[in-house]
């Protein structure tokens, strides 16, 4: 090799080594910059999120609006309890699986509910009426409760319970407050409710599935029905007893009157007995463990084995077996008969003995009244 191509090709090693080392410094200077806008916009980032809360600081100290009345301790316990009583639950009902829901509407609909939107538009309709439902329910206790406790100054118990005090302004209060959440919430729900029959479709008739809904949803809250119409009728119970007390303390009953009220007393105490007996008999048909009495019923109705293994021989073993079965269901009908009989009996004897407690309360009243009269004239 020649000199003069010695010298040519150190100079072209060098000048690729040059290239790719300015651009190798190219590349570090870009992610150099790269990385010092990050942290700059990291700072920036950071300051912005420390000066935030001395703005809102700053902007609470100022004085702009009245100073607000401070609330009592006893009006704080209020609005909470108030609140957390007005929690909304989901109803039992609405938590089972969808297809389950699904196929028990398409059965009181009377409609196969095939389409997406359908089935969207009544879920929520039935959540929303569902709702409705329930608060009107609740609505109807607290005014209930209102009313009755206004008129004879007395509150019933589990709201006493629910306020924590004696007070009769502060569980009027409390009542007042129970009332105006529930009315607002019922408001709120009968908007939502117009809201959204907007977008009801157009294979549906708002107005027959929304009756179909409503009734749905009472035969679903039967039980709820139930509780509220019994706390209704317990607390003007509770004020018709309270009376009652009252007008017997303050006069004195002769020997007669006194008898009456022994024999009230005996009504009330074989209702309740009867009523015990009825509920444990309902208790021992949930866990299978009927009374003796109605399970010897099966060693009264023998079937004949010598004839069912001569017919069975004869013909085929699945005649024995039908047999069988048949006996089976023979005795468990005799069974049912029974029980319906004892529910029967016991639920005639409630009935006897309370309209005997009512009519015998009456006249015992009608005799107070009459005593009672001459003496305030």
């Amino acid at each position: 090799m020649n000199e003069e191509l010695i010298t040519k090709l150190i100079e072209n090693r060098n000048t690729d080594y040059n290239s790719i080392k300015s651009t190798d410094n190219t590349k570090n200077n870009k992610d150099m910059k790269n990385k010092k806008n990050q942290s700059k916009k990291r700072k920036r980032f950071q300051l912005l999120n420390e000066d935030k809360p001395n703005v809102i600081k700053s902007l609470s100290q100022l004085s702009i609006s009245q100073p607000l009345r401070k609330k009592t301790k006893n009006e704080d316990k209020l609005a909470s309890n108030s609140n957390n009583n007005n929690n909304n639950k989901s109803s039992k009902y609405l938590k089972m699986p969808k297809k389950l829901l699904y196929h028990s509407l398409r059965v009181h609909l009377y409609y196969p509910l095939k389409r997406k939107k359908e089935k969207m538009f009544i879920l929520t309709r039935l959540q929303l009426l569902d709702w409705q439902f329930c608060l009107n329910l609740d609505l109807h206790l607290y005014q209930s409760y209102c009313t009755e406790g206004r008129q004879y100054k007395t509150w019933p118990e589990d709201i006493v319970k629910m306020t924590k005090t004696n007070d009769y302004d502060l569980t009027e209060k409390f009542l007042n407050i129970l009332v105006n959440q529930t009315q607002h919430k019922v408001d709120q729900c009968t908007t939502e409710l117009l809201s959204q029959s907007l977008s009801c479709p157009k294979t549906l008739f708002l107005s027959h599935v929304e009756s179909r809904l409503v009734e749905f949803i009472r035969l679903h809250h039967i039980d709820l029905i139930r509780k509220i119409n019994y706390q209704v009728n317990k607390f003007k119970d509770l004020i018709r007893e309270t009376q009652l007390f009252e007008t017997l303390s303050s006069y004195s009953l002769t020997n007669e009157q006194k008898q009456v009220v022994d024999c009230l007393i005996n009504i009330r105490q074989t209702q309740l007995e009867t009523f015990e007996e009825m509920t444990m008999l309902e208790a021992r048909i949930v866990c299978k463990s009927l009374p003796q009495s109605i399970d010897d019923l099966d060693k009264l109705i023998l079937i004949d084995e010598t004839l069912l293994n001569y017919m069975s021989t004869n013909n085929n073993i699945s005649f024995k077996d039908e047999t069988r079965q048949q006996y089976r269901k023979k005795i468990r009908e005799y069974k049912r008969q029974s029980l319906r009989k004892n529910f029967e009996e016991y639920e005639t004897i409630i009935e006897e003995n309370e309209y005997l407690y009512q009519e015998e309360l009456l006249k015992f009243e009608y005799e107070l009244s009459k005593d009672i009269e001459p003496v305030n004239a």
